[in-house]
């Protein structure tokens, strides 16, 4: 009992995390804001695992479907999930998939990563493209310019996800 109430509570938590996380943005002019969002969906992904970080994911896109303000600027309601970046949002899903695929191994941990980051950004490439009419524009414009610090943020996630599991065993035994 005390396990799954322990879950539950790190779902949650992060949830909340990248609802908060998600409200730091930098609008710029091709209308994707540059956010810490791969940053941190990647983290709960490495942090839970595949299943409790999709749960989490799922619940942060909940959220802001009914309304709350949990989307980047500010933005919550089925008007912003189903807008221009809308498709991004749902490819956090299989990011934090791919993310907490559990291996043994760090490049291969850290490949997986990269794996749902490319299907988060595919999902919100199409996405961005059926809502613009134009494909070509949505890769050069919503895709290509935030891969490189994308990548850095898996990345990242991946070795401060190790850190933070270190701390957080150190401090339960």
């Amino acid at each position: 009992m005390r396990e799954k109430t322990y879950n539950i509570v790190l779902i949650g938590v992060f949830s909340a995390i990248i609802a908060v996380i998600s409200l730091i943005s930098v609008p710029i002019p091709i209308g994707v804001p540059l956010t810490l969002q791969t940053f941190i969906v990647s983290l709960t992904g490495y942090f839970l695992g595949s299943k409790k970080a999709s749960i989490s994911v799922l619940i942060y896109i909940l959220m802001g479907a009914i309304g709350l303000p949990v989307f980047s600027s500010f933005r919550g309601g089925l008007g912003a999930l189903f807008d221009l970046t809308g498709g991004f949002i749902f490819g956090f899903i299989p990011l934090a998939i791919f993310c907490g695929i559990k291996t043994s191994k760090t490049l291969t941990s850290i490949l997986y990563g990269v794996v749902g980051l490319m299907i988060c950004h595919i999902t919100g490439i199409v996405w961005f493209g059926v809502y613009s009419d134009n494909f070509s524009g949505a890769f050069l414009l919503a895709s290509l310019p935030y891969i490189p610090k994308d990548i850095f943020c898996v990345i990242s996630a991946f070795f401060i996800s190790k850190k933070l599991k270190s701390v957080i065993n150190k401090q339960n035994n």
